[in-house]
């Protein structure tokens, strides 16, 4: 059985591409998942839709199963939401990471709704879409590399990307759409921006079979900045 390949590790450096990063992101699994900061329509498999609006103030982990993989806390509150009166905060400090992930129920197929946004253009934003954790599939990247505003679709384990949105403003939330399917191990996403939905890139080649954990990954080269994830 084919499963997501772990070539990089968690702190990874990718040369040019990827720079030592780590991310927390949020996700609304359309067909096939859906989870407090990701809504999904379910077509088999796991559905969760309770969001960040019913999780109490204060630190993710804990609730309805994050867990905090580092010593960095992330917060749910009112910061700016896209949806409802909550979203989560990760605050950034200067070569250290936010990393926050939950287990699901495993699905091969599905579409991914997140609203992502960040304070700053020195922050890196990642989610990644894992077989089990630190067993890597593919990622939306929010400032891959670090030091810019756009929003890719990505293999882990081979850096080829495509490009989602360029030149993103900061403190703004951008909707993204991602559509994984393992049967043919592809991937693909688009944005909302404003009030319109972007085309979809080109699909993605990534080797997996299911995606089990969500992991929510963020860092930065300056401290006192944040990254914040919310529901569709």
């Amino acid at each position: 059985m084919k499963k997501c390949k772990s070539t990089f590790g968690l702190n990874l450096c990718m040369g040019a591409f990827f720079t030592c990063f780590t991310f927390i992101f949020f996700l609304s699994l359309t067909l096939s998942l859906s989870m407090c900061a990701f809504n999904s329509f379910a077509q088999s498999g796991w559905t969760y839709e309770q969001k960040f609006n019913s999780l109490n103030d204060g630190n993710l982990a804990g609730q309805d199963g994050w867990v905090n993989r580092r010593s960095t806390v992330a917060s749910v509150g009112n910061y700016g939401p896209y949806e409802g009166a909550k979203n989560v905060q990760m605050p950034i400090a200067q070569d250290l990471v936010t990393e926050y992930s939950r287990d699901i129920s495993p699905v091969s197929d599905g579409i991914v709704y997140v609203a992502i946004k960040k304070s700053s253009t020195t922050v890196s934003q990642y989610i990644f879409f894992q077989n089990v954790y630190n067993d890597y599939c593919f990622v939306l990247a929010y400032g891959l590399g670090q030091n810019n505003n756009n929003i890719k679709i990505c293999d882990k384990n081979t850096s080829v990307c495509e490009t989602v949105l360029s030149g993103g403003a900061n403190d703004v939330n951008y909707v993204v759409a991602i559509e994984f399917d393992g049967a043919l191990d592809r991937v693909r996403a688009k944005v909302l921006n404003g009030e319109s939905w972007s085309a979809w890139t080109n699909w993605v080649s990534t080797v997996f079979t299911t995606v089990g954990t969500i992991d929510l990954y963020s860092n930065g080269t300056t401290g006192g900045a944040f990254a914040y994830v919310d529901t569709f």
